[in-house]
């Protein structure tokens, strides 16, 4: 499975033979051409149905932290165009959740979704990947200091990015986002964790408090003040850079 492309938090993958047939199975297991008894779900761990999808979904996706206690999909039949740059297209999601102490959104909850697109581009077996937030989501400090540590990485990860929307407002567009390296997430979600672990002890190793961090955050972005815009900005990037060289 290979990136070949980047659409805002999608990943687009080249996959070979194996892959797709892989892939595929998913997909008719999700849909339903097994006959499930659930529409949107493939039940308990002991259902045969369950073990199968499970391990092909781990064996094409290993980063993903999937629920162990069963796997909720969601895989209409119809084809959608919410992600407009793929429409038309048929979406396969398996819900999970992002790992303790990693993404978490403004109120409290790390629901996620790999989402799968089934679109044209499967006819040269290329398909939109994305380990989608499934809440709104506010980017903060922790996202700030993910931008400054994924460009150390080699090759250069990225982090949370818009999701490509169409249909809702320009508010809510900015405020959907998915991971498009999926193939390197345990990576991702590693520089997560420590972007977090570094905003929560940022008093202690700088000087300067995580509401502190904030506030020249918000500063340096909406201060009605130009002057104080700009030496909010100035400031707080030299926060940012004194503390991820801790």
């Amino acid at each position: 499975m290979e990136l070949i492309g980047r659409e805002g938090g999608f990943g687009i993958f080249q996959l070979d033979r194996k892959e797709r047939v892989l892939l595929d199975k998913m997909h008719a297991l999700a849909s339903g051409q097994h006959n499930f008894k659930k529409s949107y779900s493939l039940g308990w761990p002991r259902d045969s149905e369950t073990q199968e999808f499970s391990a092909l979904a781990r064996d094409l996706f290993p980063e993903v932290p999937f629920d162990h206690s069963s796997y909720t999909v969601y895989c209409p039949q119809e084809t959608s165009h919410y992600y407009r740059p793929f429409a038309p297209y048929v979406e396969l999601r398996i819900d999970s959740h992002f790992p303790e102490g990693t993404i978490i959104n403004e109120h409290g909850n790390n629901r996620s979704g790999l989402t799968i697109l089934f679109s044209e581009l499967a006819e040269q077996n290329q398909y939109p990947v994305s380990m989608a937030l499934l809440e709104f989501y506010k980017p903060g400090v922790a996202d700030d200091i993910v931008d400054i540590l994924k460009s150390r990485e080699m090759p250069v990860l990225e982090g949370l990015t818009h999701l490509p929307f169409a249909g809702r407002t320009e508010k809510d567009q900015d405020r959907g986002y998915g991971i498009a390296e999926v193939h390197r997430l345990g990576s991702v979600l590693k520089l997560y964790g420590r972007s977090n672990v570094l905003v929560q002890n940022s008093k202690n190793l700088t000087g300067v408090s995580k509401h502190g961090l904030g506030i020249l955050r918000r500063d340096s972005m909406d201060h009605e003040n130009l002057v104080m815009r700009d030496l909010s900005r100035e400031r707080y990037q030299k926060e940012l850079q004194r503390l991820v060289n801790h």
